[in-house]
């Protein structure tokens, strides 16, 4: 009988190795929303792609953001963000 963790650890592998196989990576990049499964005309599943380039467009603010958190640096020593995701 095989463990748990061995039966996490196959199942986890044989997922990634689909995953490979579809280029699941290569397609969220091409924003391409049937990755998710559903009609990929959605436009939810489209409009949450965002994240992906959420890098570069903040570049922009980083000179209009710096001052604020120099601002709040001596006011708080921890920071949580807490988020659900989806559309919950």
């Amino acid at each position: 009988m095989t463990s748990t963790a061995e039966s996490l650890n196959a199942a986890v592998a044989s997922r990634l190795a689909s995953f490979a196989e579809a280029d699941v990576i290569q397609r969220i990049w091409d924003r391409d929303p049937s990755v998710w499964g559903g009609d990929a005309g959605t436009p939810e599943l489209a409009d949450r792609l965002g994240w992906l380039t959420v890098g570069r467009s903040m570049a922009g603010e980083v000179a209009q953001l710096q001052p604020f958190a120099e601002e709040i640096r001596g006011e708080f020593d921890r920071v949580v963000l807490l988020g659900m995701g989806g559309s919950s």
